[in-house]
């Protein structure tokens, strides 16, 4: 309904169901995964650039851009060793982009500290923080543009 909209990730043996205005914002069904990793399946083969987000709905949204992009179940989740080592050989720049929130900016610098041999960096998009603005998702909702992003991207992690 428009009160209470719900979105539906099909993630092969299991569907993660995404509901924004609720108290209770996710609900899985099946045996979830925890090593999933959205958006990896579409990904090319060999790329420049990828984005490593927070959520579904940001993959989504980079993806409507022309941007590369996975995300894992979290942002506090780890990518394996033999995952950070597959992605470094297929893209050139390996780039997190996390929300702008306290968490997000932490666990952003804390995957780069992590995954440094791989050369990878990170973006903290201009946004408040709060609820309605801390996400790519935002930054376009707020007409930004990919020509926008691309500007950051060169000045922080390039």
């Amino acid at each position: 309904s428009q009160d209470e909209p719900m979105f539906c990730y099909m993630m092969g043996d299991f569907v993660k169901v995404y509901r924004p205005f609720s108290k209770l914002r996710f609900v899985y069904g099946g045996k979830k995964r925890e090593d999933y990793i959205f958006g990896f399946e579409q990904l090319p083969n060999k790329g420049d650039m990828l984005f490593i987000t927070g959520g579904e709905k940001d993959v989504l949204s980079l993806a409507a851009h022309g941007f590369n992009a996975i995300s894992l179940n979290s942002e506090t989740a780890h990518l394996q060793p033999s995952m950070i080592e597959e992605l470094s050989k297929r893209f050139n720049h390996i780039v997190f982009l996390y929300d702008c929130d306290e968490t997000g900016k932490r666990e952003s610098s804390l995957r780069v500290e992590e995954w440094k041999a791989y050369k990878t960096s990170r973006v903290v998009l201009p946004l408040s923080g709060d609820k309605s603005s801390k996400d790519i998702s935002d930054f376009f909702s707020e007409g930004r543009t990919s020509k926008e992003l691309w500007e950051i991207v060169e000045s922080q992690a390039l």
